[in-house]
């Protein structure tokens, strides 16, 4: 075979293959077994939808497109007057040299903020403290108080023995003066009893 032969034999398969990848795909798009004609004029409504933004961007970009020659004509025009380009000079460094006051203020404000912000955070960890104290106290008082009342039953109990105690007293003495009573009864028939 001769190398021209190869050539157009290795067009005509490239030809085929195309064809067969086109009626494949036309096959999955339009979709054969789907059983349903494919809906044109929603496709066309979709396709006059997406040419009308394609068209509507393109207006806006034409009109920054404009805006921006206009601008660069400005630029050429301001290039050429050094008298402006000194004025806006002098205008970019009063203004550059205002954002550098107010870099340094809000780089004070920014130091503060964060002397603040540890503070807070120092305030918190003592105010964590004092609640950790505080429940600690409660803990104490409660056992102080559950002292108190052991005591009081205590007191109460001691009361309450020492009246039991002076009962026992008063029977005690009272049975003392009985047996006092008593011996001065049977002391005397003793003494009546003559002697031997």
């Amino acid at each position: 075979m001769t190398k021209e032969r190869k050539e157009f034999l290795m067009y005509l398969a490239g030809i085929v293959v195309l064809f067969v990848a086109g009626i494949v795909i036309g096959y999955y798009v339009w979709g054969v077994e789907r059983e349903k004609k494919p809906d044109y004029t929603k496709y066309l409504s979709k396709t006059i939808e997406y040419i009308e933004s394609m068209e509507k961007a393109n207006l806006v970009l034409i009109e920054k497109a404009d805006a921006l020659q206009e601008h660069i004509a400005s630029m050429n025009d301001e290039a050429n007057d050094p008298a402006k380009l000194k004025e806006q000079i002098g205008t970019l460094t009063k203004e550059i040299e205002e954002l550098k006051k107010k870099n340094t203020s809000m780089q004070s404000v920014i130091t503060e903020n964060e002397e603040r912000l540890k503070n807070a955070a120092a305030l918190q960890v003592e105010h964590d403290n004092l609640l950790n104290e505080v429940a600690a106290l409660v803990i104490e008082r409660d056992a102080l108080q559950l002292a108190v009342d052991d005591s009081q039953n205590i007191y109460e109990e001691n009361e309450r023995l020492k009246g039991v105690i002076q009962k026992l007293a008063d029977e005690l003495d009272a049975s003392k003066a009985q047996i006092e009573a008593v011996k001065q009864l049977v002391k005397p028939e003793t003494e009546i009893q003559p002697e031997q």
